[in-house]
């Protein structure tokens, strides 16, 4: 009986988180699920999530050039995806935005850093404590710093 109610409390949690973000404007899929806190910076509105996504404790997601993630993604713990930066080549620097796209059925595990104006591709990998500041293609795994081919992902 305990375990049952333990399981219902959890339940009703990953989807409180949900509905949270919907509230205040960003587009969530069926079937998310959002483990633990999250933190977001700029508007809601600017976050797409697909349909089977994973969003695990600790992730931080900086919505003000836009993300889009696409279905079946999982985002591990200590995740940082930052659509944002300052320009090195003015002075003074100036922020810019640029949007990232995250395809379908990818995975980004532990403390990833995924830059502004990022894709990565359908089908990849990012290893863990990778910082990816270039596009990833598809059926790839990248990883280090900056994050490069490690090899090709079969289908």
């Amino acid at each position: 009986m305990l375990g049952r109610i333990k399981m219902k409390i959890k339940s009703m949690k990953l989807k409180w988180r949900v509905f949270r973000m919907r509230s205040k404007g960003a587009n969530i899929g069926k079937g998310v699920k959002i483990y633990g806190k999250i933190t977001t910076y700029g508007r809601l509105s600017n976050l797409k999530i697909g349909n089977g996504c994973t969003i695990n404790n600790n992730v931080s997601l900086g919505v003000r050039g836009g993300i889009q993630i696409g279905n079946d993604v999982r985002i591990s713990p200590n995740v940082i995806i930052i659509s944002s930066g300052l320009n090195l080549n003015e002075k003074p620097r100036k922020h810019f935005e640029a949007p990232i796209v995250i395809e379908n059925n990818v995975w980004i595990a532990v403390g990833a850093i995924i830059s502004a104006g990022v894709k990565i591709g359908e089908n990849s990998v990012i290893g863990a404590g990778s910082v990816i500041v270039k596009d990833v293609p598809k059926n790839s795994f990248y990883g280090g710093i900056p994050g490069r081919l490690i090899k090709s992902i079969e289908n």
